[in-house]
């Protein structure tokens, strides 16, 4: 795979439960409604220099879309939609 124009392929990282800074557990379910998600870029495309294969970033949860490639699940979303790099 090679993604193209302004686009980043990400890994998604699938929380079943999530503890809150309160120490409450959230499920996924409860989880899936937050406004953002954290992956691991898996492929960049040339246009795009600060995002690196191997950031783990923060993006916006509802942009993008999901696709299958040998059993896993990415998501592939427009650089922009990247709000923070860990």
């Amino acid at each position: 795979m090679k993604a193209l124009n302004n686009f980043i392929v990400v890994s998604v990282n699938d929380i079943e439960n999530k503890e809150t800074s309160m120490g409450l557990l959230m499920t996924a379910q409860e989880s899936s409604k937050e406004r953002y998600k954290e992956g691991v870029v898996t492929l960049v495309s040339d246009e795009v220099k600060t995002v690196s294969i191997g950031d783990t970033v923060v993006f916006d949860s509802v942009q993008g879309h999901d696709y299958r490639h040998k059993g896993k699940m990415y998501r592939i979303i427009q650089y922009r939609d990247v709000v923070l790099i860990l």
